[in-house]
């Protein structure tokens, strides 16, 4: 019934539905979708065609590729040495390795990796 209500809406009053779920199940009974991981778009389509492009039998198989592939252009963005200045709990200035790279640079090296929506 919660389904034959949203494809009505949808259908006959023109009306755009947002749904978020992890199961690809209910995910393939949407026109597009957007695969997303940890706040990034992976891929953006209608079920079909998103198995179409990774030549996947499942959306859940399309999923796990497209995850890997992201996944994998992630591992080339090393992390850069940092030396930072603190004060250590005296007031005294330290220097500490700071091995994460900041967030300016992290956004810079990223822009490729997420799909225009």
């Amino acid at each position: 019934m919660f389904w034959r209500h949203l494809v009505r809406l949808s259908r006959e009053r023109q009306v755009t539905i947002f749904l978020s779920t992890h199961f690809m199940n209910k995910a393939e009974r949407c026109g597009r979708i957007s695969l997303m991981h940890r706040g990034r778009v992976l891929a953006v389509g209608a079920p079909d065609e998103l198995r179409r492009r990774q030549k996947a039998a499942t959306l859940e198989d399309a999923f796990i590729l497209y995850l890997e592939q992201a996944e994998a252009r992630l591992r080339t963005l090393e992390p850069s040495l940092h030396i930072e200045a603190i004060k250590d709990r005296h007031g005294e200035d330290r220097r500490r390795p700071r091995f994460q790279r900041n967030k300016k640079e992290l956004d810079q090296d990223s822009e490729g990796l997420i799909q225009e929506v």
